[in-house]
């Protein structure tokens, strides 16, 4: 199965998104080695496959809600129903490529589209690490704020839509990370 891992760690550190995603997958190769660095995506430990991003790179740009709504709401995109349901097959995302990257570009998106991203682009892209805002502190961080109350980490017991936390620099969760720390995204598999 497939979790997200939200790895935190300070901008002096890390100075670009390039150097904190690098920074994010030294951590967890490290911790699954018990070696300094092995740049290897697949090794045992805190998991047995990862990539930065993943099936969710550009989670991070905040606009997943108001671009499936503008997806959904498109004349141009054809939806399969399979079980009642709408469904968006690979080959009309491949037809509906540049209408699908237009859509992105008109709710503000930055970059490649994330539903064009290759989810297996072990480095990630640009947006797979940002700098925290009230945004993803509020959405996304404050649920393991309330989870570790001081605590440098969170691992659920099992797969949850939450995911996984932890600060690399040993620091306990706090407001104090907005605009401080770099907030990365990890797609692994265990």
């Amino acid at each position: 199965m497939h979790c997200t891992y939200f790895i935190t760690t300070d901008k002096k550190n890390a100075r670009t998104s390039k150097k904190a995603r690098e920074q994010a997958a030294r951590w967890i190769n490290s911790k699954n080695t018990g070696h300094e660095y092995i740049e290897h995506p697949s090794m045992p430990g805190l998991t047995d496959w990862f990539v930065v991003g993943g099936r969710w790179s550009g989670r991070l740009q905040m606009k997943h809600d108001r671009f499936w709504k503008e997806i959904y709401g498109s004349k141009e995109i054809e939806f399969t129903i399979i079980d009642g349901k709408r469904h968006l097959l690979d080959s009309e995302v491949k037809a509906k490529k540049h209408i699908i990257q237009k859509i992105w570009r008109n709710i503000s998106g930055e970059g490649i589209c994330p539903l064009l991203r290759t989810h297996h682009r072990h480095e990630g892209y640009e947006d797979d690490a940002v700098v925290i805002t009230h945004k993803h502190y509020r959405d996304l961080l404050l649920y393991f704020w309330k989870k570790t109350r001081g605590k440098r980490t969170y691992f659920s017991d099992g797969f949850t839509q939450h995911g996984n936390w932890v600060d690399i620099d040993g620091d306990p969760l706090s407001k104090g990370f907005i605009g401080r720390k770099w907030l990365v995204l990890i797609d692994c598999h265990s």
